[in-house]
């Protein structure tokens, strides 16, 4: 007859830890209730050996070559016969008890996995729910975080049942029927993420992910061995590919490594109540079984929120930027820093060469660099790029694309926001010019902007911009008020001691353009802002050619 749960151990040497999470399992759950299965990934020490003397009633599976973690548990989940299947790293040792309440969450039909307390040998925290992060020193990544890492057993909020996006599979049940749903592990991972990408494919599905706090397994972690690191940055990329932009984030890490919380994270949650809402600060919303569609309305009132958190942080970082002096200058009061031409790019092809780079090219402020960052072309645009002959121009491109919103109207807000933030790593100028890949900087530009800098002690300053409509009409942009709508992304330049202050890749959930977001964000934390009464920037409709028009002439 078969069993309510299949027990699965993949297995990579490490005999010794073998022998113990056997006996763990043999000697702390109910018989009634599993098969075990263990996957032999083509050990070379005892382990073959080990397994030969185990009885008939545990089913060994042996591998000629090491398959990796996701296809072993995959090939075990095919052969085995449980309602449930229990994924277990063969470096844990389960507790007493440990099973029966992973199995009572399945009573809810909305429940489709659920992962236990796993603690340290010394008795401290080693997962108790995983939250997802997003971290401004690494803005492209999608970064998984175990939550109270090496807390204290006894963390009031590790002991009380709550609902995760993402629990680990080092221990965690999950309901046959949704695994096979959504194609058991990505075998494209290698023994990393994969429990990641799993759990928020069950969430994508509709379905909700569980913590039990009385189900209790020690973890060895880290102790089966190298292979579990061999692709780690591979694992990263493909997990940030997948579900970067799809999931919501708990926490977010300032450049500092401050945390910022999400008030959609658990940070603004308390443990969970009965399935089917979320208690949240002085507030009960009703969550649909189904992934959650938010509207503008709660998305704009989330991103104002991580504003308001977030701008205290950035004040205080200006303050200590400017140290006993009045502006962030990096390069203190040298007339002539070395100015950044930022330009970031997607499928351009010659025309980011004919206008951007040109103009860039042209310029009567000499001590300049032009950083091109390409969002990982891939038509013309590297070739065209890498064909200037000039040393100042320096082209990288991202091996992947940032993920964007899916629909055009909130794509363009945020379009080319992953390659700006890049470019604020690489830049080596004391200032930043920003120039969209299809627009022109005037060839004063720099000149004009960085001497009304110096000359007024600016830390960011913008002019009048040039601009065609689509119907090919010119007119002039831009006045001394900061208003949305009236100021260009490419007709500010600002000191590179502003570069904490990043581009925000969400401001679309708050109607507002990216650059727009930004030069907001800084007139509010206080950066010393002017306006020069001069069009230094000449802005075209998009996907239009140039115009026989000249840039000075008159509307």
């Amino acid at each position: 007859m078969a069993k309510l749960c299949s027990i699965i151990v993949p297995l990579f040497n490490k005999v010794e830890l073998t022998r113990k999470c056997v006996d763990a399992v043999l000697a702390n759950t109910d018989p009634a209730l599993y098969e075990l299965i263990l996957v032999d990934n083509a050990s070379t020490d005892g382990t073959a050996e080990y397994c030969a003397t185990l009885g008939d009633d545990i089913r060994v599976i042996r591998n000629d070559e090491n398959q990796g973690f996701s296809k072993a548990n995959n090939q075990a989940a095919a052969a085995s016969t449980g309602e449930f299947i229990v994924l277990l790293n063969n470096d844990t040792e389960v507790h007493s008890g440990w099973l029966e309440p992973l199995i009572g969450h399945m009573s809810d039909p909305r429940v489709a996995a659920v992962g236990t307390k796993l603690l340290f040998p010394d008795g401290t925290i080693q997962h108790c729910g995983v939250v997802l992060t997003h971290d401004a020193r690494r803005p492209d990544m999608l970064g998984p975080m175990h939550w109270r890492y090496r807390a204290p057993a006894d963390t009031p909020d590790a002991n009380a049942a709550r609902r995760y996006q993402v629990v680990t599979a080092a221990a965690m049940l999950v309901r046959r029927s949704v695994y096979d749903e959504v194609g058991g592990l990505d075998e494209g991972y290698w023994n990393g993420y994969e429990d990641v990408d799993l759990c928020l494919s069950i969430g994508a599905a509709g379905y909700t992910i569980m913590y039990e706090p009385t189900s209790v397994v020690t973890h060895h972690e880290s102790a089966s061995g190298p292979e579990r690191f061999r692709k780690v940055t591979e694992n990263e990329l493909r997990l940030t590919e997948r579900w970067f932009g799809r999931v919501s984030i708990d926490v977010r890490i300032g450049l500092n490594g401050g945390a910022v919380p999400d008030p959609d994270g658990i940070f603004f949650h308390q443990p969970a109540g009965p399935i089917g809402t979320e208690v949240g600060i002085g507030r009960t919303i009703a969550v649909d079984a189904q992934a959650r569609e938010r509207s503008f309305e709660p998305a704009y009132s989330r991103e104002a929120t991580l504003e308001e958190l977030d701008t205290l942080r950035l004040a205080n970082e200006l303050s200590r930027q400017r140290g006993a002096r009045d502006v962030c200058w990096l390069e203190g009061d040298d007339p002539r820093p070395l100015v950044t031409v930022r330009i970031a790019t997607y499928n351009r092809g010659p025309l980011v060469v004919e206008r951007a780079i040109n103009s860039a090219l042209a310029q009567t402020y000499s001590n300049i660099e032009v950083l091109v960052v390409g969002d990982a072309c891939d038509d013309a645009t590297t070739d065209a790029v890498m064909s200037v002959d000039d040393p100042r121009v320096r082209f990288v491109r991202l091996p992947t694309r940032g993920l964007y919103p899916a629909e055009d109207e909130h794509r363009w807000m945020v379009a080319g926001g992953h390659p700006m933030i890049t470019a604020l790593d690489l830049a080596r100028g004391a200032w930043i010019a920003p120039c969209d890949d299809d627009d022109e900087i005037t060839p004063d530009h720099v000149e004009v902007l960085l001497a009304a800098a110096k000359a007024r002690r600016l830390e960011m300053v913008w002019s009048k911009a040039r601009c065609e409509t689509p119907t090919g009409r010119w007119s002039e942009l831009g006045g001394p008020g900061l208003r949305c709508g009236y100021i260009t992304h490419g007709s500010v330049m600002y000191s590179l001691g502003l570069r904490q202050i990043l581009p925000n890749i969400r401001s679309w959930r708050m109607g507002e353009p990216g650059d727009w977001n930004l030069w907001r964000r800084m007139n509010n934390i206080g950066v010393r802002a002017g306006f020069v009464d001069h069009v230094t920037y000449v802005h075209y409709a998009e996907a239009r050619h140039r115009e026989s028009e000249p840039v000075g002439a008159s509307s």
